[in-house]
């Protein structure tokens, strides 16, 4: 079976990712694997423990949102969806390691995201999965 690993963070660029996965999961029986990654950030925790214990919570519960809402609009077609949540300081870094633990034949994600500030990253983290994926890589 085909597999895609799809990264996933809520942007409209990951939206278009997620449908063009659900293409591939209807019309080649693709199993597709929905990836959130929280970033791992250079607090230091002894001087800073609650408020970066607060921004780890809200990620996490934008992690959940974002992957209830990928899944919901793969139950919508009747397919199944498998979700991952990881923390990573390099998100491409890790995007390559779960799409080689998983054995995916190809990852689909935006070519743009959200970055820091929320400003749009203009193929920062795909750029940098393009140059190093041992499997075919997708932008949308």
């Amino acid at each position: 079976m085909y597999k895609v690993l799809l990264p996933t963070e809520g942007s409209e660029g990951s939206i278009r990712a997620t449908k063009e996965a659900l293409w591939m999961a209807k019309n080649y029986d693709a199993e597709v694997i929905a990836l959130f990654i929280i970033p791992v950030f250079p607090f230091d925790l002894k001087k800073h423990p609650n408020p970066t214990r607060m921004v780890y919570v809200g990620i996490e519960e934008v992690a959940r949102k974002v992957l209830e809402q990928t899944q919901q609009m793969f139950a919508e077609e009747g397919l199944e969806l498998k979700t991952l949540v990881r923390r990573g300081s390099n998100v491409a870094q890790t995007i390559l390691e779960e799409a080689e633990k998983e054995g995916c034949d190809l990852i689909i994600m935006g070519k743009i995201g959200i970055g820091e500030e929320n400003e749009p990253q203009l193929g920062k983290i795909s750029y940098k999965v393009i140059q190093h994926a041992n499997v075919n890589v997708q932008l949308v």
